[in-house]
């Protein structure tokens, strides 16, 4: 093999290797997460500690139309006390989807003051657990029962093994008072 061969070898084989990890890069950012289900840089979402029954909760605040659409979507796993925490600009019915979201979930409906309202329990590839249920509709999403303006996600049965009620109340939903204004956000109504 000439020398003129094994450079064009090589530069063929740095141009496919260039490619593939612009492909996959690409693919990362359409899908919005990293391989590992984390958030890609830039796009992290505040975190902040809640309390419910006793326990301390981490949990992501998704406050903008695109961060609750992409919510916990691709996530391969959730630490045992940790979850995402969707906040709306006003009070009304609202709907999730399993969409993308491999692990199973259960979702807490709550009132302004963090009382809980609702809580129902959603599985990967069977986005309502209870076919035929009044919150259960063709489209696969899980209704609120109620006007809601919070709501709170978190590994399915984690309410239910913690002794989480509808009644208790989530302690600490002030701190969003805290948070800056979300990047570019300005009033941004999305799904119910």
């Amino acid at each position: 093999m000439t020398g003129a061969s094994l450079r064009g070898r090589l530069r063929l084989a740095l141009l496919v290797g260039a490619l593939c990890a612009w492909s996959t890069a690409c693919d990362r950012a359409l899908r919005g997460a990293c391989a590992d289900g984390s958030q890609p840089a830039g796009e992290a979402v505040p975190t902040i500690e809640l309390r419910v029954k006793g326990e301390t909760i981490s949990v992501e605040v998704s406050r903008t139309a695109a961060q609750r659409q992409k919510g916990l979507m691709e996530r391969r796993e959730l630490a045992e006390m940790s979850g995402m925490l969707f906040v709306w600009p006003e009070a009304k019915p609202r709907a999730f989807w399993m969409h993308n979201v491999p692990i199973p979930l259960s979702v807490a409906f709550l009132d302004e003051d963090g009382t809980i309202l609702q809580i129902e329990e959603m599985r990967p590839g069977r986005p309502c657990p209870r076919p035929g249920h009044i919150l259960c509709h063709e489209d696969g999403r899980t209704y609120s029962r109620f006007s809601i303006r919070l709501a709170i996600e978190m590994s399915r049965g984690w309410f239910d093994l913690h002794g989480v009620r509808v009644g208790d109340r989530v302690e600490g939903l002030e701190k969003l008072a805290g948070l800056p204004p979300p990047k570019g956000a300005v009033h941004d109504e999305d799904e119910p």
